[in-house]
């Protein structure tokens, strides 16, 4: 991978009954370590999901930045409500850039019991360096 080239994640966040109120992680990646390539910006990312779900119960996505051990250490980008089923809402970049050997997760959040389950997908673009 060089720098300057766009690369694309893809991550399925499925629940496999009800979505429940609760918070739950996705991880996407692990980060290239510092002799591998090193830091990557995240540039800009989106979700779908295919069931509608009402504003009350829609489910809240967010990038969180995780350290080498896994554990939740920032925010990338903040909480992206997605209602409508089949059309990708994007999420604001607050802080893209992550350090080597960190990871990148999705968080996902029902706000509300919704009988409906969660198919979602979350894509990631970043390139490499920051």
């Amino acid at each position: 991978m060089s720098t300057g080239e766009i690369h694309c994640v893809n991550v399925a966040v499925v629940t496999p009954g009800t979505l429940a109120v609760a918070t739950a992680y996705a991880y996407a990646f692990k980060v290239p370590s510092a002799t591998t390539g090193g830091a990557i910006t995240i540039v800009s990312a989106w979700a779908a999901q295919d069931a509608a779900h009402a504003s009350g119960s829609a489910p809240n996505f967010q990038l969180v930045r995780c350290g080498t051990s896994g554990a939740v250490e920032g925010t990338i980008a903040g909480s992206l409500a997605v209602t409508a089923a089949g059309t990708p809402s994007a999420f604001t970049i607050a802080a893209g850039t992550v350090d080597p050997d960190h990871y990148v997760a999705v968080e996902y959040a029902g706000t509300a019991a919704s009988a409906a389950p969660l198919n979602g997908h979350v894509s990631i673009n970043y390139q490499m360096g920051v």
